[in-house]
């Protein structure tokens, strides 16, 4: 680590830690478009997309291969101390790397017989991270991320993506967006639980958009106005509901089956 020849960060008063912390705010993010990837498997990922951070941090007692994952980065290297390391990222145990990369700037895509993924209200960063690397994983042209949902640039989403919020465009929508959607994709199927029609016997093809609700309040009054028409996931009798996570997965992967 000493071949860094970088001055371990010692004080959570340094500027560059001072930047990481207030990045862990929307209206910092925002401001900059940049955010804070922490972990080994969120960076390498990014990395392996073609984007180099613009500074990384490496705790001093990190290990080898964790140390040589910021070596490769292409970024300068700033060691840093653990206690202080620790208590910038929002990780109850921190590998001991974390990036600042610039937020990749995204299109709607001009693709035909779209196939997107549109979060209505969701919530939970984890939840909306693990659609997006879900998303990625089923062949999504794009994610959607509709009104009152997490930011998707926050540590804990980006980190739930394992790295996938490079990997596929993530647009916030707006009036323009949702034009697009509507005009692009003529099915757009929206999960619900007192939905008639199975997720699995709704034709794929074509331009489709799944649109997700949160898993706490459903869909909003803008999910279900944006939507052609709704599906379900028939479950055993004693179990309510799934996670909005698992089921957006379970429905993108059907998609993704059907749509070959």
């Amino acid at each position: 680590m000493r071949s860094f020849d970088s001055e371990i960060i010692r004080s959570p008063q340094n500027n560059l830690i001072k930047r990481v912390r207030s990045l862990g705010h929307r209206k910092h993010r925002d401001a900059e478009r940049a955010f804070v990837v922490e972990g080994s498997r969120g960076i390498a990922t990014a990395i392996a997309y073609g984007h180099t951070p613009e500074v990384t941090l490496l705790a001093h007692d990190a290990r080898p291969d964790v140390a040589a994952l910021a070596e490769s980065s292409g970024a300068p290297v700033r060691i840093v101390e653990r206690a202080v390391f620790d208590a910038v990222m929002d990780t109850a145990t921190p590998q001991g790397i974390a990036a600042v990369f610039d937020r990749p700037e995204s299109e709607f895509p001009d693709t035909e017989a779209l196939f997107l993924l549109v979060l209505d209200g969701i919530g939970d960063p984890g939840n909306l991270g693990t659609l997006i690397r879900s998303a990625a994983g089923a062949g999504c042209d794009t994610v959607i991320v509709g009104p009152d949902s997490a930011d998707p640039w926050s540590a804990k989403a980006a980190r739930s993506s394992m790295g996938s919020i490079f990997g596929i465009p993530v647009l916030s929508a707006d009036s323009d967006i949702e034009h697009l959607v509507r005009e692009r994709c003529p099915h757009r199927w929206l999960a619900a639980g007192e939905a008639e029609q199975g997720y699995d016997t709704v034709e794929w093809s074509g331009g489709v958009a799944v649109i997700i609700g949160s898993e706490g309040h459903g869909a909003s009054a803008w999910g279900r106005a944006l939507a052609t028409g709704g599906i379900r996931i028939p479950l055993a009798a004693d179990v309510e509901s799934l996670n909005a996570a698992v089921a957006g997965s379970v429905i993108l992967f059907e998609a993704r089956r059907q749509r070959g």
